[in-house]
């Protein structure tokens, strides 16, 4: 009885006049086998979409044109109350002018700060202000820099890098965290320094490894010096 096929309805609904102990089960469950089907119709019926007809490219160009036609010219719009062609009427003097070239073009990405003050863009780690470590923000990937907001103010702009896996660092945006940790200014100024050119790098590695006594005040007499220069 556990399994039950159509076929053995007939014979239980025969019986179950005699039984006053099967007959209330075997009606529920004919009831509810044929309201299940009445249901499951009505639910075909209430979803169906109504499709179109049409005999080829030619004759469906055309019901698509007069459909435009309808619900831009003949059918009043539910959210302006209005014909949407009278709605661009009005909207079209508010539009601006496109450049000819779209030069300030941009992906957009979401990314979050990491503890280290980074976000990653593509394959690339580029810095933000520390303050913002584990907050959401908004990349703007340009072909040839990139620009990172917080809400909708400018936090941070670096160079486009094309290589792989590389740290593209703003020293001035880990000032937050040199306060609670002093002896990371010189490792961000060092860092810093090392990707400028080949030959700061080398003479960078000549003051780590040959005058480590003087790295400290080198460092930052060194970075001030450069920064000023280069960004100058």
């Amino acid at each position: 009885m556990s399994s039950m096929s159509p076929s053995g309805i007939r014979p239980i609904r025969n019986w179950q006049w005699s039984s006053p102990f099967i007959q209330k089960p075997v009606l529920l469950l004919l009831a509810t086998r044929k309201e299940l089907l009445r249901i499951s119709s009505s639910l075909s019926k209430a979803t169906r979409i109504m499709g179109r007809s049409f005999h080829d490219d030619a004759d469906l160009a055309q019901q698509c044109q007069e459909w435009l036609t309808h619900v831009n010219t003949e059918r009043i719009c539910d959210a302006a109350g209005q014909l949407p062609v009278a709605v661009l009427t009005q909207e079209q003097s508010h539009f601006g002018k496109l450049p000819e070239a779209a030069q300030d073009y941009g992906f957009y990405d979401c990314v979050i700060v990491s503890r280290e003050g980074l976000v990653a863009i593509e394959t690339n780690r580029y810095s933000v202000p520390a303050h913002l470590i584990g907050q959401p923000l908004t990349a703007r990937i340009h072909a040839t820099h990139i620009e990172v907001f917080h809400n909708d103010e400018l936090v941070a702009s670096h160079p486009r890098s094309r290589e792989q896996h590389a740290r593209i660092i703003t020293p001035d945006h880990f000032e937050d965290a040199f306060k609670s940790k002093p002896r990371g200014r010189v490792m961000v100024y060092r860092d810093w320094l090392c990707d400028l050119c080949p030959q700061v790098n080398s003479y960078i590695h000549t003051i780590c490894h040959k005058r480590r006594a003087e790295m400290r005040p080198q460092m930052i007499a060194l970075y001030e010096t450069l920064a000023r220069d280069w960004n100058g």
